[in-house]
């Protein structure tokens, strides 16, 4: 029996956002959705294929202040799909 794939640490997903968000009316703990922009390739196989949908979630999000101040967002990912259907565990906070 063949050992599992593995995404190796330091591995980037490259995700597209699909839908607009801000941090003025994005609440905390809101669904977010990517798609993979392009197939993610272990050993000359494709672990996760382009186009998957993947679930994140808003983690924080601070409306932007007074006097031209930029609010601040913290999205989150736990988990990509794999091509064979299991959820790959990643560790992704984008600022």
């Amino acid at each position: 029996m063949a050992e599992p794939l593995r995404l190796p640490a330091g591995m980037i997903v490259p995700l597209e956002l699909q839908h607009h968000i801000s941090s003025s009316y994005t609440p905390t703990g809101s669904p977010i959705y990517f798609r993979v922009a392009r197939d993610v390739n272990i050993e000359g196989q494709t672990l996760i294929a382009s186009g998957t949908l993947v679930k994140g979630r808003m983690q924080r999000a601070a409306e932007r202040g007074m006097v031209g101040r930029s609010g601040s967002m913290t999205l989150e990912v736990d988990a990509v799909p794999a091509v064979d259907g299991t959820n790959v565990r990643v560790d992704a906070d984008l600022d």
